[in-house]
């Protein structure tokens, strides 16, 4: 089969869903297929490109990283216009559709008039907080009427989690949930020999997307424990941390055991994962989190890094506690966080050890690209043979 997929973020980039879109292309690939991508942007360059097996049409007349004010306004009619004529002038057997909200109704038009079926990639649901005016802002708004109307009219959807699964099975049959998938390394990589504890975070803390803040205030009430840790956080800037830290430089001052790395390049994640111990996935439990799927346990695991985390979303199907990481509850407090801290430093060697090749072990079995060929195959198949009969 030939399979579009179309999709709004830089493509290839360093988000969390460029690695969404090369994991589902990828495992497509490996099953006999051929992918193309549509996207607005792209990092590795612009018009046609070839990246990971798949060919790339990117719309904007510039990278992502030097993206002008015109790009962004004439980003949705040059995706119409590219996608009629990709369209026009090739033969697609099904199109993957990222939940572009803002567009959905436009695209999902221009296809319907060349009688292919939709898949719908589902792996997020915003908030009202996300947008300044909250309910009153028409992106919120907008989004709500095409989770409730827009979404639901495709012909079948690949889900990242169990919620969206069970949203999504009320509208139709075809509903497969496929985890955050990506390239496993075939050896184990962590490097960390566990003295000192090393813990890392990697991500964002945008809209308390993460309780990273909550992190460097049980390393602030260990300091004087006879532990022996370090905190390393890559993404978020010092000053945006000390906002949330209501400008209590304090904090970090005195915690000469906290590196703020600031960004770095996201090819330049995974070395600096296997360098730690343990990756911090600790998100408030609301229904923002339990939609989605946290990307970066797949990344720790593949480089055998384990995780504390807390129970949100699915994780409870990939973290087992005290045997590949461990697993707070939706509600922890700082002393749950500090005890579970406190009992990794006590481990022995061998134990922990152990953890991390678990770790990796269950990177290898739940988030291997391989794993998941012939599976999204099967249902890219069914979604189109009984769009046939319609």
């Amino acid at each position: 089969m030939r399979i579009l997929y179309i999709a709004t973020s830089a493509y290839p980039g360093d988000s969390a869903y460029s690695t969404r879109i090369y994991g589902i292309c990828k495992a497509l690939q490996l099953s006999g297929n051929e992918t193309d991508v549509l996207t607005d942007y792209s990092n590795n360059g612009i018009g046609t490109l070839r990246y990971a097996n798949s060919n790339v049409t990117v719309c904007a007349k510039h990278v992502y990283a030097d993206r002008s004010i015109i790009d962004k306004i004439l980003a949705p009619v040059r995706m119409k216009m590219k996608l009629r004529s990709m369209l026009i002038h090739n033969r697609y057997d099904c199109i993957i559709l990222s939940s572009i909200y803002m567009r959905i109704q436009p695209i999902m038009s221009i296809i319907h008039q060349f009688h292919i079926p939709i898949i719908l990639e589902s792996c997020e649901w915003f908030e009202a907080y996300n947008w300044k005016r909250e309910e009153k802002s028409f992106e919120y708004k907008r989004f709500v009427r095409a989770w409730n109307h827009d979404f639901t009219k495709a012909d079948g959807v690949i889900a990242i989690s169990r919620m969206l699964h069970k949203h999504y099975s009320e509208y139709t049959n075809h509903v497969l949930r496929v985890p955050t998938i990506m390239d496993i390394p075939s050896e184990y990589q962590n490097q960390s020999s566990g003295e000192p504890i090393k813990i890392v975070f990697t991500g964002s803390i945008a809209w308390g997307k993460d309780r990273l803040i909550e992190v460097i205030h049980a390393f602030d009430e260990l300091r004087n424990d006879d532990v022996n840790l370090e905190l390393h956080i890559y993404g978020p800037s010092r000053d945006a941390i000390l906002k949330q830290l209501n400008y209590d430089d304090g904090i970090l001052s005195r915690n000469s055991n906290i590196f703020v790395h600031g960004r770095i390049p996201h090819k330049e994640i995974s070395g600096k994962c296997s360098e730690c111990d343990f990756g911090i996935i600790l998100r408030p439990d609301r229904k923002q989190s339990n939609a989605g799927f946290p990307t970066k346990i797949a990344e720790y695991f593949a480089v055998g890094t384990s995780v504390i985390a807390n129970d949100t979303g699915d994780l409870e199907l990939y973290v087992n506690n005290g045997v590949n990481g461990f697993l707070l509850p939706r509600d922890f407090t700082t002393e749950q966080l500090k005890d579970i801290i406190r009992g990794i430093c006590k481990m022995s060697k061998e134990t922990l050890n152990n953890i991390k090749q678990n770790a990796y072990s269950t990177a290898l079995e739940f988030f291997n690209c391989p794993n998941y060929s012939q599976i999204l195959h099967d249902f890219v198949m069914d979604v189109v043979n009984d769009y046939s009969k319609d």
